[in-house]
Order: structure tokens, then C-alpha cells, then sequence
């Protein structure tokens, strides 16, 4: 099996009371080949992920603003793009707010082999977005 070992560092992350990271693989078949989905996989689509990070206490909020969170996958020997995906829960107005981003690495893929070739940093700097800003795709209602 093929390694990845690094880090994600995530930066600006405004006042949240949950986190939850994950990081999607997209196998290729060498490091010429174009980026899937032009970059912008639907979530559907991102069925080989791995949970980095998932912490939500509604009950208090948080004003940890950078986090580092170290990383060590496993899959088949080959090239990858990746794309994490986070989920920050804000409130606004005394109403909770989920705000997911996607973050796909389009550059070029990584090679995943064993032993790994290196580690890894992919900084991820959080999109300055105030929460009335924020698109609408729906809303869910507690019963």
C-alpha cells in the first residue's frame, strides 16, 4: 500500500462552535492526467475519503483560529488529487450555521508509494466570508 504522511494547516478560521475535516482521493493514472471534474467534484462523487478532524460542542464557541492536524493515509500505490472538505458551525442571530467548504488540489496529483517520498503540508487559508454572506442551500429543522 501506498503512504501520504503530512500535515493540513488550516488558518483564519473564524469564531466556530464545531470542525469537521476530511480529505477525498481521486485516483489517476499518472501525474500527466487532467484534474477530474475540472476541480469541482459534487460531494456525491467523494466516496474514498478519510476523516481528519471532527469536533462540535454547540454549548460553547471557539475563537481557535489556526490548526495544524497531522496526516497518515494509505492507499493503493499510485497518483491522487485531493480535495478536503470542511465544515465550520457558526451562529448568527441565535441560529446555527453550517458553512462547508471544499478545497481541491488541482495542481498536480500526489504520489501515494511506500515508502512516502516526503511529508506534506497543504495550507488551507479559510475563506474571510462574514456569516449573513454566506449562500443558502437549505435548512434544517430540528423536530
Amino acid at each position: 500500500m501506498g503512504k501520504l504522511e503530512g500535515t493540513i494547516a488550516l488558518t483564519g478560521v473564524p469564531p466556530h462552535r464545531g470542525l469537521m475535516v476530511s480529505l477525498s482521493f481521486f485516483p489517476v493514472n499518472s501525474p500527466d492526467d487532467p484534474v477530474p471534474y475540472d476541480g469541482d467534484p459534487p460531494p456525491e462523487i467523494a466516496r474514498d475519503s478519510h476523516s481528519v478532524h471532527h469536533q462540535v460542542d454547540l454549548s460553547r464557541e471557539s475563537s481557535q483560529s489556526e490548526y495544524e492536524f497531522p496526516i497518515e493515509v494509505e492507499r493503493p500505490d499510485g497518483f491522487y488529487y485531493l480535495e478536503l472538505r470542511a465544515v465550520l458551525l457558526r451562529t448568527h442571530d441565535g441560529q446555527l450555521v453550517a458553512q462547508a467548504e471544499p478545497f481541491f488540489f488541482a495542481r498536480r496529483p500526489m504520489l501515494f508509494c511506500d515508502p512516502p517520498l516526503g511529508k506534506i503540508t497543504l495550507p488551507i487559508p479559510w475563506p474571510a466570508v462574514a456569516v449573513d454572506e454566506l449562500p443558502i442551500d437549505g435548512v434544517i429543522e430540528p423536530q
